[in-house]
C-alpha cells in the first residue's frame, strides 16, 4: 500500500504542474521579460544618440525579432487579463517594437510613445513602482494598443 500512496502524490504533482502550465500563461518571471524589452530599447537609443548605419538598426530589428517576438506571439494567443503586466509587454514587444526601430531612428515618434507606455505600465506592475513612460498626454491613455 505504500507504493499506491507515493503513486497517488505522484499524480497530484503532476494535475498541479498541469495547472500550472495552462494558468500560468509562457512561462518565466515577468523580470526577465521586461529586463529584455528595456535592455532593446537602451541599445535602440545609442543606436539613434550615435547616429548608427542602417546595418545597426537592422540587426537590432533582427535581434528584437528572434528575442521578443516567440513569447509575445505566444502571449497574444493567450487571455492575459489575470496577467495586466505581460499584456502591457506583450503589446509594446508584438506592436510596437519593430515599427519603433524602422521608423523613430531620427527621433521620437508615436510608435516610440506608445512601446514607452506599454513599457512604464508593464515596470509599474511588475516592480511596483510608478510608471516612467512620456508625460506628453498619451501615457496616460487607456487604449490597449
Amino acid at each position: 500500500m505504500k507504493s499506491s500512496g507515493k503513486w497517488i502524490g505522484l499524480g497530484a504533482a503532476a494535475v498541479l504542474v498541469g495547472v500550472a502550465v495552462l494558468f500560468f500563461p509562457g512561462g518565466g518571471s515577468d523580470e526577465k521579460y521586461l529586463t529584455q524589452l528595456e535592455a532593446i530599447y537602451n541599445q535602440f537609443k545609442s543606436l539613434r544618440d550615435s547616429n548608427a548605419s542602417e546595418a545597426e538598426f537592422q540587426a537590432l530589428a533582427t535581434k528584437a525579432q528572434a528575442e521578443v517576438l516567440p513569447w509575445a506571439n505566444d502571449w497574444y494567443k493567450r487571455p492575459l487579463s489575470k496577467y495586466p503586466a505581460r499584456q502591457h509587454m506583450m503589446w509594446a514587444g508584438k506592436d510596437y517594437l519593430l515599427p519603433m526601430i524602422q521608423s523613430a531612428r531620427l527621433k521620437t515618434n508615436d510608435d516610440e510613445t506608445q512601446f514607452l507606455r506599454h513599457l512604464g505600465e508593464a515596470r509599474s506592475l511588475v516592480t511596483g513602482t510608478a510608471s516612467t513612460a512620456p508625460a506628453d498626454g498619451n501615457a496616460s491613455s487607456t487604449s490597449d494598443s
